[in-house]
Parts: structure tokens; C-alpha cells; sequence
């Protein structure tokens, strides 16, 4: 399983280089930091550089309760000026990160009618007097985002997939989950702020619902917000597109950029722990880049049919939270609903924690860096160094990552002393080891359920290794074999990455034996997942026929237009399939074939993304197949793939696929004809349609048809290439990901084009 970069030891396997840094004693401890003394000249850092935001996804919550009062939260309640945060203002002039409100279809304040003083005000009396601006509230799609800020909370983002039903009673399951995560009172990072997103309730027949993915969506691709925590599903045994099926190569993205992304494991569903099940199966918590959250009792027992296979676990029942009627009322949330949010609050707030350790500016995600330092010598600050206990603690050299905090995480949770035989109803003692790793993964937080003080003291044993004060507690014996078989087990579902436990070609799979009977079934039904060897292999050609030339219909300005060719270098054929989705007959479910039989039947096929109807072409494209761009010519003739390399964006483009014509002759073992197998675009889809390309063939997209072109009305006259980009974001499963990239250099001068 996975997500943090294993331990041997009891240390952190090498990641990258650690620099040595100056000296520097100061780690930061659970009491507040010191501010200056009066009259000092130093001036103090807020702390908006250190911010960490969490993103609810569910249905309504309630924003008037003190659990998400700015006024209420410990920044507000110390004597720290140096961790204040602007919450009165609009987060695009003080957060970190946060997008250009231009990006927004609207971006807006919700000015509330707040009490601060009064515990005993009633949250609908709040709520009735602001029915007004409630109703001001606009739907968010897809295509546009209505995103709303509510000054003196700590909600720096709202949007509403659902219809106007954002905000509801303190015992909605929104202002459960929120609560428990972020909230003042009951939350596991009160110091975190909030991103509150809303979604529909889908009906159990519908076969996509698109409020729910569009919100995860949306989410997953704001690198402003540090960490998603999704508590919601149907309690059935399909799990996948029923169960709002979402975007794998958006979430692995999003992951490998350091946002973390935790799941439920299950939300109760007992089907006598099969696996794989449906929750390795379910495209939210099945790929090996998400954190998935299970379920155990208040007294230390596991449900039956949560939690499996789950990375860690927290509680699930009568855990404190946000309930009642007044602004500072509790009530109790159960679940794997509450379970996960409260692990994604204890991830939220040793992230927060680690960002006040590091001087400077630490606010960060990029290529998996969480947080950084940068350390002012005009504020007298210094750069940060490890305690004494564990000298090469994680942020020796200034720099966090998030597989790097998700192993302390994990690695700081414990077993429960009691857990269920599988298939069990009632509590019975635990037979083997592996069954709790089954159950809760690494182990279970209790949290806030035991008082201030326990929660406390679990919070210490992820975050002292990772300020170096502790070193971390010594591991099961047999866990990481576990996690290397889990992990292995859903990259063979979902597809490879380098996150995880099991990393191909470094890893040697723990053998099957009668004493880990579920780690062997486990294995044994992922052994026949898809074979390297029975895959496409996408390879673009230069692209061709470049010149200048009429923008498409409904586009202006001056259009570079070019032709290309992907051909299937591969032994196997490029084969997708379409299913309806839902009750639209324009858009299908796209899934490739990623095992064959002798005969050129498909044994296996995997989900990878969307056919959407072309209304020009009057056929069905598979979305964002290729990405074309004009890049600055490097000297030495290659294109600068660097953010300041690109020149101008031609977008993604969908194609339609088939065998145009031969590229070269196939040496595959069951291909080897001399005539196309995919022939044809034309129609819609009934049923299994078909597109594809076979082995040494190619598809080819004339420059002339719409969507091949690049707008260039504010590119200067230069030396260019123009590049294609094949599956740009990983969707296909292939033999070689590394050649899916081509150019052609080419000089812009005068309105012409020359080929160079």
C-alpha cells in the first residue's frame, strides 16, 4: 500500500540529497511560539506563508457554528501576532497560491450574520436572517466555477455543485465531516482552513453522477488546496461509476504535485472480505496514490466489511463532533465517514506544524514539495535543524514532501488489541497479524475521542521523528510485506507508479505461504491483471505540412496549422471500447484492452477516460488523445519543455482512432495482416464500439480538419518547435511511457513558416 516512501530500520529510505545546514536549535513544540518583545525593532511574519487548507466534499454544513469562526480558532485565541491569519480579507490578496479570481466564473463574499459572544444563539435563526444571501448563491459545472469566500470564517473557498443547498443543520453529514477535520471544537487541524464543496445525490440507477465527480475533479487540480478528504458512497457491491467513478490520471497527478487525497474504505459495506473487493475495484480508493481510511469501534474493534484494504484507521462511532442547535452545540458522527476526515485533519495539521518549523516562506506544492524554507537574515531567522534525537529527520533539508509526511503518518499509527475474524459479526480475538493489516492498514488514530491530552500524544509520534525529536516506533513484523503485495495489487488494477511500496524492478513480492492466507488470495486475484508485454506502445512522428492558415470555425487570429501521425509501436493493439454514460447518447465510458488471447479477443479492459461526440466530424473522439504546442527552440536544436519554454498552447485534441495507414511491417505475434482492423469512425455507439489502432499502424490527422492548429497572434518572430504530445495525461496504458513526445523545428519570419 504504499503512498509515503517505506522505512527500513526505522529510517526513511534516501529520497534525494540532504544539504548541510547551518546550525539552528529551534524546533516548534505543541505551545505557541514567542513573539517579540515589545518595542522590538524585528518585525514578525503572519501567518498566511504557513497556511494549510483542507477541501470537504459532501453535502451542506454550517458555517454560522464556532467550529469555523475566525474569531474562534487557536491563531485568533493566543498571543502569537506571527501565526494571524487575514481572514476578513479575499484570500486571492494574502493566501499563498491561491488562483487568479479571473480564473472564476465569479468570484465572490458572502457576508454573514455572525455571533461570536452568544453560545447560545441559534444557528437557524442565523441562517433565516441571511436567506437572502443564500439564495445569491450560483450551481458550479464542469465548465464554470462559482467560487465564494465568507470573511470572519475560516472558509476561504465555497462552491456548490449541488443547487443552491450549500448551507443545512448541524446534523447534516457535511458539517460532520468538516468538523471533525477542521472545526475549532471538535477538528484534528482547528489551525486548518476549509474549502467547502458541495455535490448532488445521484440516484442509484443513474450510471454517472457528475456533480460528485466534477467536484473531486475541480478540487484535485487547485494546488492551493493541501489536502481532500471524501466521505460518501452507495452501499452496494459495484463501486465504480455508480459510485461517481473519477478522473485516476487527474488524482495521480494531483498526488505526485503533493496533494494528498484520502478516501473512505468502504462505508460499511460487509461483503465477507473478498478480494479484491470493491474497494480496490472502486476508482476513488483503489489506486495505489490514495490515501484510503477504514473504520474501528469506539472500544477497539473493527466493523465487519470496513476498512479493506485500508492504510490507516480511525474511529468510527460516537466520536465528538458538531451537532445540535446552537452556534456552540456537540453532538457525535460515526463512520468511516468520520474516520477519514479525522485522519485527514491529523495529516492537515503536522503539515501546518512542519510549514511553522520552517523560517520563511513555506507554503509549497510542487513536484512533491509540501513545504520549504527561506529564511530571512533581515527577521533574524535561520535555517531549520533536526532535534538532537534524530538528526536527519525529514526536514534536515528544508524541504518536506508529501510521500515524505505520509509515511510518518502511517508509520505513527497502532494496532488495535482487538479486531474481527473475517466474515465475523460479533468481536472475536484476532487470528492473525495480517487481518488487522486488512482491517486498519498501518494501524488507528483515536484522536479527539479520549480528550485533549490523547490526541496530543498520538499527534507526537508523527510529528517528533519528523522534527527529529523521537525517533519512530519500531514497525509490525510483516507489514511491509503486506504493503508490498497491496500496493502491488492495485497497480496491477489501476496501473504503475513510483509511489508506492512496490516499485517494479526494485521490489522482490514476499512469496505465497498457508501463514498469510489473505496476503496470498490477495496476490493470487491481481496476478492476472494486465502484462507489460500485452500492451500499445503510442509513438508520435514529427509533426508535418506546417504552415499558416485559416483559424477553425469559431476561432480568429493567426493559425499555425499542422499535420500528424501517432503510430502503435507496440506488439498489441491500441483497442478502446465505448458504454453509455448515464442517459446521454453523446457521451460513453471509454476502457482499453489491456490483456489479449491468441484468437485477438480482449480478456481484460481498464478504464482510461471519455468518448465524446464531435459535432463537426459527426463521430465519436476519444478526449484528449494528443496536446499540441509551440515551444522556444533550445541551441542545440531540442524544444525548452520548461514553463518558459512554451510559446503558445494549441490544447488537447481528441481524435478519432483507426488504422489510416501502415507504418511499418508488424512482427506481432497475432498481428500481422495487411489491412486495417479498425476501419471506421463513422456512427455512434451500440453497445461495445470499437476504435483503435493496430500494431505498426498509425492514425493520422491532416491539417486541415478542426482542432489541428495553434493560435500564434502574440508569438515574435523566431526559431520554434512545434511539438505533439501523445496521451499527455497518461490515461493509456502502454509498454513505454517515455516516447510520447515529438517536434518539428521550424522559423517563424515575416507571416511565413519554414521548416528548418
Amino acid at each position: 500500500m504504499h503512498k509515503g516512501f517505506p522505512e527500513a530500520g526505522g529510517e526513511v529510505l534516501p529520497m534525494r540529497l540532504r544539504p548541510t545546514l547551518a546550525a539552528w536549535a529551534a524546533v516548534l513544540a505543541l505551545v505557541p511560539v514567542l513573539s517579540a518583545p515589545a518595542g522590538a525593532s524585528t518585525p514578525i511574519r503572519d501567518g498566511r506563508n504557513d497556511a494549510v487548507v483542507v477541501a470537504v466534499i459532501d453535502s451542506g454544513f454550517t458555517p454560522y457554528h464556532w467550529n469555523y469562526l475566525a474569531a474562534k480558532m487557536p491563531q485568533a485565541q493566543d498571543q502569537d501576532p506571527s501565526n494571524d491569519l487575514p481572514l476578513r480579507d479575499a484570500p486571492d490578496t494574502w493566501l499563498p497560491g491561491f488562483p487568479d479570481p479571473s480564473g472564476f466564473a465569479s468570484y465572490s463574499r458572502l457576508d454573514l450574520t455572525l455571533d461570536e459572544t452568544n453560545p447560545n444563539r441559534s444557528l437557524s435563526s442565523l441562517q433565516a436572517t441571511d436567506a437572502a444571501t443564500w439564495a445569491q448563491v450560483q450551481t458550479s459545472t464542469a465548465e464554470a466555477t462559482h467560487l465564494y469566500w465568507l470573511p470572519g470564517t475560516k472558509v476561504v473557498g465555497m462552491v456548490d455543485f449541488e443547487g443552491n443547498d450549500v448551507v443545512s443543520s448541524a446534523t447534516d453529514h457535511g458539517a460532520g465531516t468538516s468538523s471533525v477535520a477542521v472545526g475549532n471544537l471538535h477538528g484534528t487541524c482547528p489551525e486548518c482552513l476549509l474549502v467547502f464543496i458541495t455535490y448532488n445525490p445521484c440516484p442509484l440507477e443513474n450510471l454517472k453522477c457528475a456533480q460528485k465527480e466534477d467536484a473531486l475533479t475541480w478540487a484535485m487540480q487547485q494546488p492551493w488546496i493541501d489536502v481532500i478528504t471524501n466521505s460518501y458512497g452507495f452501499s452496494t457491491g459495484l463501486r465504480d461509476r455508480i459510485y461517481d467513478g473519477s478522473d485516476t490520471a487527474i488524482q495521480r497527478q494531483a498526488s505526485e504535485r503533493g496533494q494528498t487525497i484520502f478516501f473512505s474504505s468502504g462505508n460499511g459495506q460487509a461483503n465477507t472480505f473478498t478480494v479484491p473487493n470493491s474497494t480496490l475495484m472502486s476508482s476513488q480508493e483503489g489506486p495505489d496514490w490514495i490515501v484510503t481510511v477504514g473504520g474501528v469501534s469506539p472500544s477497539g474493534g473493527d466493523y465487519s466489511g470496513a476498512g479493506k484494504p485500508a492504510d490507516v484507521a480511525s474511529v468510527g462511532g460516537s466520536y465528538p463532533s458538531i451537532g445540535g442547535t446552537t452556534v456552540s452545540s456537540s453532538g457525535t458522527f460515526s463512520g468511516t465517514s468520520n474516520a477519514t476526515p479525522v485522519v485527514a485533519g491529523m495529516y492537515g495539521r503536522t503539515l501546518y506544524r512542519a510549514r511553522r518549523a520552517l523560517p520563511g516562506n513555506s507554503r509549497i506544492q510542487q513536484g512533491g514539495v509540501i513545504a520549504d524554507q527561506h529564511p530571512d537574515p533581515d527577521l533574524e531567522e535561520e535555517p531549520f535543524v533536526c532535534g538532537e534525537t534524530r538528526p536527519d529527520c525529514e526536514l534536515s533539508d528544508g524541504l518536506l514532501t508529501a510521500p515524505e509526511l505520509r509515511t510518518r503518518l502511517f508509520h505513527g499509527a497502532v494496532h488495535t488489541p482487538q479486531g474481527l475474524a473475517p466474515g465475523g459479526v460479533t468481536n472475536t480475538p484476532v487470528v492473525t497479524q495480517e487481518q488487522q493489516f486488512l482491517h486498519e492498514g498501518h494501524g488507528s488514530y483515536f484522536a479527539r475521542l479520549n480528550g485533549t491530552a490523547a490526541w496530543q500524544s498520538e499527534e507526537a509520534r508523527i510529528v517528533d521523528p519528523l522534527l527529529g525529536q523521537a525517533q519512530p516506533m519500531a514497525r509490525p513484523a510483516g507489514e511491509r510485506d503486506w504493503m508490498i503485495v497491496d500496493s502491488y495489487c492495485r497497480q496491477r488494477i489501476w496501473r504503475p507508479w513510483s509511489g508506492g511500496y512496490f516499485r517494479t524492478g526494485q521490489n522482490t513480492l514476499p512469496p505465497s505461504t498457508p501463514d498469510w492466507p489473505i496476503r496470498t488470495a490477495l496476490y493470487n486475484a491481481c496476478a492476472q491483471g494486465y502484462e507489460a508485454s500485452e500492451l500499445p506502445n503510442l509513438v508520435p512522428l514529427p509533426p508535418f505540412d506546417v504552415g499558416i492558415g485559416n483559424p477553425d470555425p469559431g476561432t480568429s487570429g493567426t493559425a499555425l496549422r499542422l499535420s500528424v501521425s501517432t503510430a502503435n509501436r507496440g506488439l498489441y493493439g491500441l483497442e478502446l471500447s465505448g458504454m453509455p454514460e448515464g442517459d446521454t447518447e453523446r457521451t460513453f465510458l471509454s476502457y482499453q484492452c489491456v490483456m489479449w488471447a491468441a484468437d485477438r479477443t480482449c480478456q481484460a479492459r481498464r478504464p482510461v477516460g471519455r468518448f465524446v461526440y464531435h459535432q463537426t466530424h459527426l463521430h465519436y473522439h476519444f478526449q484528449d488523445y494528443a496536446k499540441y504546442e509551440l515551444r522556444t527552440l533550445l541551441p542545440d536544436g531540442t524544444p525548452d519543455m520548461s514553463p518558459s519554454g512554451l510559446a503558445a498552447d494549441g490544447g488537447k485534441a481528441a481524435f478519432c482512432l483507426l488504422d489510416y495507414d501502415q507504418d511499418q511491417p508488424s512482427p506481432s505475434p497475432i498481428y500481422s495482416q495487411p489491412h486495417p482492423l479498425y476501419l471506421t469512425c463513422s456512427g455512434g455507439f451500440s453497445g461495445l464500439a470499437i476504435q483503435g489502432i493496430s500494431p505498426y499502424w498509425r492514425d493520422t490527422y491532416v491539417s486541415s480538419l478542426d482542432g489541428q492548429q495553434i493560435l500564434i497572434d502574440d508569438v515574435p518572430d523566431g526559431r520554434y518547435a512545434v511539438v505533439i504530445i501523445a496521451d499527455p495525461d497518461d490515461r493509456l496504458f502502454e509498454t513505454d511511457e517515455t516516447d510520447n513526445v515529438s517536434f518539428t523545428p521550424i522559423e517563424l519570419k515575416n507571416g511565413a513558416v519554414t521548416t528548418l
